[in-house]
């Protein structure tokens, strides 16, 4: 995307950001990461006796859900659910002006002890609940018109043909006419067919540790700009089968209970809820392994083939289809040294 200044993000901060002086000195440092068109910086600004800090977003148009970032945050501050305070926003010039809650992210905390892992990520699960709460049938319809397209049978399809068609032609040791009759299984169909035929409500869709923030031990959440109408397993199975984190089937399992019991949708079915996590967990890997195997080979990002590995054996492990789970053996990829 376009590059912005030092000097163009002071003056917008002056003349937009509210209570700024004139002549407040401010410095900007950009923030690693972004993405989506999204670049991100966080600005020092010198008021008095003090110093002022926020974060400083630019987005461009090329992206729905870049737009929709100010509308969802609405949605989810009316519905309580921890999120950062926009301070001020310039749509025409993509600016936006968001709170600073530093650095630390769930993700930090992936290599500490169980113990103290366990109650932020319970804090996290009963917090994304809120988000959960939200069913597409009680929402306003001018908060509905602003979401992502919902999730129905075409996203599901177009996950699952990410996922043949980025990572597993690309990886697989099997011959190309191998990966195509396991692509054809009735399976995959059952399952975007089963997940889309259900009652939707609100999910994050990129509910992973890295898009929590954790700030005095409680969690805020942050790139909420994909929020949209599904099954809120889908975002369970989005913390639980992080690529980026290792949990023990223990904890993955504890966590599951505890969401069922204390966050999940009051209308929860036990029964429906486990198969549904099972599916949204092969839906969302599947995509994963979809987006590392685009990102190295057609967006020179090679960085995301170390994820393959993690991806590849949680998928291969819960799936209950053995043509899947034997396609992804480890020893079956063409896999980086």
């Amino acid at each position: 995307m376009p590059t912005i200044s030092e000097k163009v993000i002071s003056t917008a901060t002056r003349a937009h950001l509210p209570g700024v002086p004139a002549d407040a000195p401010i410095t900007a440092s950009a923030l690693p990461g972004g993405g989506s068109d999204r670049t991100y910086w966080r600005l020092k600004i010198q008021e008095d006796n003090r110093t002022r800090v926020a974060i400083f977003m630019h987005y461009t148009t090329a992206r729905a859900d870049n737009l929709a970032f100010a509308h969802t945050a609405g949605i989810l501050d009316r519905a309580h659910v921890a999120i950062p305070e926009i301070f001020a926003h310039v749509p025409q010039d993509g600016f936006m002006w968001i709170e600073d809650l530093g650095t630390i992210h769930l993700w930090d905390y992936r290599n500490d002890p169980w113990e103290k892992r366990r109650p932020l990520y319970e804090a996290t699960l009963l917090e994304v609940g809120k988000i959960h709460a939200l069913a597409e049938t009680d929402l306003p319809e001018a908060d509905a018109q602003g979401l992502q397209p919902a999730f129905d049978e075409a996203l599901y399809q177009w996950e699952q043909d990410y996922f043949f068609e980025q990572f597993l032609y690309r990886h697989s040791t099997l011959p190309a006419h191998e990966v195509t009759a396991l692509r054809e299984k009735p399976v995959f169909k059952d399952i975007l067919t089963r997940l889309s035929a259900q009652p939707r409500h609100l999910l994050h869709r990129d509910f992973q540790s890295q898009n929590v923030l954790i700030r005095d031990g409680a969690p805020v959440i942050i790139d909420f700009q994909g929020l949209r109408p599904g099954r809120p397993e889908y975002d369970i199975a989005s913390l639980l089968y992080d690529p980026y984190v290792p949990l023990t089937k223990e904890e993955r399992a504890h966590l599951s209970e505890f969401y069922l019991q204390n966050a999940a949708p009051k209308d929860t079915d036990p029964t429906t809820y486990t198969k549904n996590l099972t599916d949204c967990a092969t839906q969302r890997l599947m995509q994963a392994l979809g987006a590392y195997g685009n990102l190295s080979a057609n967006l020179g990002k090679p960085q995301f083939l170390k994820h393959i590995p993690a991806a590849a054996t949680y998928l291969g492990e819960l799936t209950d289809i053995p043509e899947l789970a034997s396609a992804l053996d480890l020893s079956r990829l063409h896999l980086p040294s």
